[in-house]
């Protein structure tokens, strides 16, 4: 138990944690085993996270992807890694002269990151998208559609949206041109398509 495994012995790197010996192989097959379930863990996720409002399922969905992927370092004697998440509860449970906090606050300031990353990728989808003036919300969602053949029911549109996305996402105003305003960049005019809408 308390007896040291030299390399030069074994051919391989080992790891030596309160008496387990891991060797490089069961090392590696572990993370492997843990990367394919937080795979399953995340599609799951996604799955029952579909129904809820953009800015609710975007930081859901960022910050359990930080939580199970974050890493740290399993002991300052060792260079092997594990989840943060992991090292933290060990921490916490099993070692009484091991701060919490040791792998507790990296993972902490990596959620924080992860917010932040969440903020901006709702900033970037809130961008992407074309508001029009509504009486009752002030502002409702509009909808420019450029068609490749005969146009297609706004009864199909709705309800093509509502079935794909949410009902919060139905467009309240449908609007068929010929082209899409764009710069000499090819970016956008939102503002251009929202006037447009607007005068609709």
């Amino acid at each position: 138990m308390g007896a040291a495994l030299s390399p030069a012995n074994t051919g391989c790197s080992v790891s030596i944690e309160l008496g387990v010996i891991v060797t490089t192989e069961a090392y590696m097959w572990g993370w492997l085993a843990y990367l394919l379930g937080c795979a399953a863990v995340l599609f799951v996720w996604w799955w029952l996270t579909r129904p809820l409002a953009v800015w609710a399922k975007v930081p859901l969905r960022i910050l359990l992807t930080a939580l199970l992927l974050t890493p740290w370092s399993v002991s300052p004697q060792h260079d092997e890694w594990a989840p943060a998440w992991v090292v933290t509860l060990f921490d916490g449970l099993a070692q009484e002269d091991v701060s919490l906090w040791r792998a507790g606050g990296p993972l902490l300031a990596m959620l924080v990151v992860a917010l932040i990353v969440a903020a901006l990728e709702l900033w970037r989808q809130r961008r992407k998208q074309v508001a029009v003036a509504d009486e009752q919300w002030g502002e409702a969602v509009g909808a420019a559609i450029v068609c490749r053949g005969a146009a297609p029911a706004e009864e199909e549109l709705c309800a093509l949206v509502k079935d794909k996305l949410r009902s919060s996402r139905v467009p309240s105003k449908i609007m068929f041109v010929d082209e899409l305003p764009y710069n000499e960049t090819g970016k956008l005019l939102r503002r251009v398509l929202r006037d447009q809408l607007a005068e609709f």
